[in-house]
Parts: structure tokens; sequence; C-alpha cells
């Protein structure tokens, strides 16, 4: 019903073709989920983030910057990102299929890469490299 305008009376399967790709199709329906999970273990990290800054700025005598809200912001919509997708995958047709080689092809980080094309769920709530992005290596 809230996805009918997607498709024509006959489902069409997936996204144009092009020619310097080997398709991967996999029904609408499981990309949204896998994006869910991705945006749930954003959500998780944006949440840490919020409690290691409210302690480390909680023993300041002035009040904190007005632009973390922004993190507040972040979190909020992760969430309902997250709740929308989750809600939105069951209703949608079987028959809707992505090409994930297209969808995938412009993502950096190999793992998000990875689990968005594959459905697994890394263990490790940081990437790889993290540590020397700080200096902390």
């Amino acid at each position: 019903a809230a996805v009918a305008y997607l498709h024509s009376s006959r489902c069409r399967a997936a996204i144009a073709m092009k020619q310097d790709h080997e398709p991967f199709e996999i029904a609408l329906s499981v990309a949204l989920e896998r994006m869910a999970i991705q945006l749930r273990s954003l959500h998780r990290i944006a949440r840490e983030l919020e409690y290691i800054l409210g302690d480390a700025l909680q023993d300041r005598p002035h009040r904190p910057d007005p632009r973390l809200q922004s993190l507040d912001f972040l979190i909020q919509s992760l969430d309902g990102l997250t709740l929308f997708l989750e809600d939105l995958a069951p209703d949608l047709e079987p028959c809707m299929k992505v090409d994930l080689s297209v969808a995938c092809r412009r993502i950096v980080l190999r793992d998000l890469q990875h689990a968005l094309a594959s459905g697994d769920v890394p263990d490790k709530t940081t990437a790889s490299g993290d540590a020397e992005f700080f200096g902390l290596s």
C-alpha cells in the first residue's frame, strides 16, 4: 500500500544495469533491513560518544557549546531512520529487487560495503584504522 507507487502492476526487477559490473540482485526489503542494521550500529556509536562527551564536560565550569546539540539531533535522526526502514521493509513485495553492485560501488569503507552486500554484521563497533586516526596506535 505505502509503496504502491514504486512499481507498476507487474513487478520490475531492479535497477538498470551498467556495462562495467556484474549484477548482484537482492530483494529491496533485504537491502533496507541491512541498512537498518548499519544505522542501528551507528546509533549505538553516536550514543556512546554522547556519554563520553557528557562525562568529559561534566566537570567544566562553563556551559557546554550549544553546537553539541547537533550530536543529540544525529542520535535521534539515526534512531528515526532505523525505525523507518525497519517498518518499511516488511511491506515491500519480494519481487522488488535492487542491484547491490551498483549501490555499493561508491562506498569507501570495505567493512560497510561487505555488511550491506552480505548481511554479515561485524563483531566490532569501530572500523579498522580508527586508532591511527587519533594517534593512539
